[in-house]
């Protein structure tokens, strides 16, 4: 035995050497560095209040790996995020030589009235603006949301996604849409579970208020979803709001209205008669870029020529509800209500044919969508600040 011991004892030896030459190549994991700490400038109000009232750290200078890819454990999540480039503010002052540029111009229009940035802190303080007057504005500390909160939010120049991945996995149902990434796109915002990252990028995302504000909306959606999601805030809604909705979660629409047998499955339901239900129009049910594939679970495709259905430009304009579809799930349904009062406005401003004024919907999900209206509100969102035409639905 003594014998055996010692050539393993040899071998051992000989692979700790092997490590230490190769000690070079190592960097360390900085997992216990506060990097909150660190690298959020306090100087700046936003970053303050948010770390004092909400215990979110805002970084505009950030390590994309550190800060946003890299995830423990998950080495092929890590893979997917580099798929995303997020390159920070300080990047647009840099020459093409590498050095760097005490002012760049940065120019966008708002409304007909022209914006140009100069040095770099008017850069970073267009972008803590912007993300201040349009998305923590509306949340309040206290609430349920304030304990929820991310730890992390980073605000980039930009966000590039190349198309690669696999985007399902990324909340893309607010009425603004842009959000979707195709391939080579600029986006708003992008998130996973270390962080999420919003872009400051004027130019390529806004050109009018309605472009503004849609980019506005599509922010507050997916952020407020991000933390609802991630913590199970579901199960806090109180049961009764849609106690009358669960025996048709993801059960079939066709099979409910009896529309089957039917001569094509994209048979139509009425509209007026589905809102009854308490579930919302197909708004939600995204139908502009193809019809969703109901072995897909809401992946897009584009129908074929002999498939039983209009044209394919008047299809993928369609609001109708269609026999093949499904209920929502628990979730998604109360994805769709946040969607709606958000986005949804009375008659007045209704310039959208396809779109039912909150008042001329039924009083079941009137009824529904002002107790969402006071979930959020006891949670510390000021949804009625969102979309001040909410305050119809109080309206006798």
């Amino acid at each position: 035995m003594q014998h055996i011991k010692i050539p393993i004892a040899l071998a051992i030896l000989l692979m700790c050497l092997q490590a230490c030459t190769n000690e070079d190549n190592l960097t360390p994991s900085y997992a216990d560095e506060d990097r909150i700490a660190k690298y959020a400038d306090t100087s700046k109000p936003l970053v303050k209040r948010l770390l004092d009232d909400f215990g979110t750290g805002l970084l505009y200078e950030y390590d994309a790996n550190m800060d946003f890819r890299y995830t423990a454990g998950q080495f092929n999540t890590t893979q997917y995020f580099d798929a995303v480039v997020m390159p920070e503010i300080k990047d647009r002052f840099i020459n093409a030589d590498g050095s760097v540029a005490d002012t760049v111009e940065y120019s966008f229009n708002l409304n007909g009235v022209e914006h140009t940035l100069h040095t770099y802190d008017e850069h970073v303080d267009a972008g803590l603006t912007f993300l201040d007057t349009t998305l923590f504005t509306y949340f309040k500390p206290g609430g349920l949301l304030h304990e929820c909160f991310p730890p992390k939010v980073l605000l980039c120049s930009s966000i590039y996604v190349d198309g690669t991945g696999n985007k399902s996995e990324f909340i893309k149902e607010s009425d603004s849409r842009i959000i979707v990434p195709s391939s080579g796109s600029f986006v708003r915002l992008f998130y996973n579970q270390n962080s999420i990252i919003f872009s400051s990028d004027f130019q390529n995302l806004s050109f009018s208020t309605s472009a503004w504000e849609s980019w506005k909306k599509d922010n507050l959606f997916i952020f407020l979803m991000k933390i609802i999601e991630e913590n199970n805030l579901d199960d806090a809604i109180p049961r009764e709001l849609f106690a009358d909705m669960v025996p048709y979660y993801t059960t079939n629409i066709g099979t409910y209205f009896n529309a089957w047998p039917a001569t094509s499955r994209f048979a139509s339901i009425d509209t007026d008669e589905y809102l009854k239900t308490g579930f919302l129009d197909s708004r939600f049910v995204k139908m502009y870029h193809g019809q969703m594939d109901p072995e897909d679970d809401g992946y897009y495709y584009t129908p074929s020529e002999d498939d039983e259905k209009t044209t394919a430009t008047e299809f993928g304009q369609s609001r109708r509800i269609y026999a093949y579809q499904n209920f929502y799930s628990k979730e998604a349904n109360i994805r769709s209500y946040i969607n709606e009062l958000i986005y949804r406005p009375k008659a007045e401003n209704n310039t959208h044919w396809r779109t039912t004024a909150l008042e001329d919907l039924p009083d079941n999900v009137k009824t529904k969508m002002r107790g969402m209206i006071e979930v959020l509100t006891e949670w510390g969102f000021d949804i009625k600040r969102v979309n001040p035409d909410l305050e119809v639905l109080y309206e006798k």
